[in-house]
């Protein structure tokens, strides 16, 4: 009786082990996942904000673009001829 008392004591400590080990690692592989995902949606924001950066910069370049036609300098809204040269200066 003793025995069997041991042997039994003995399978529930070997089931609780492995169990709760494979258990415990599985949640740890979840949270690793969600910190992925997380990291990765903080790396999309990232490129979004650096996309709306270069974007920006590109508007501030263009604002100071002057198109000359045939020595007439305009404005980019002024022009609609196809032939035009684009003189721009560094900002």
């Amino acid at each position: 009786i003793g025995r069997n008392i041991l042997d039994r004591g003995k399978v529930s400590l070997d089931r609780g082990s492995s169990d709760s080990l494979d258990r415990g690692r599985n949640i740890l592989d979840r949270g690793k996942v969600s910190l992925d995902r997380g990291r990765v949606s903080l790396d999309r924001g990232k490129v979004s904000l650096d996309r709306g950066r270069v974007s920006l910069d590109r508007g501030k370049v263009w604002t100071n673009i002057k198109i000359a036609v045939r020595g007439i300098v305009r404005t980019e809204e002024e022009i609609v001829r196809k032939e035009v040269v684009i003189v721009w200066t560094e900002v």
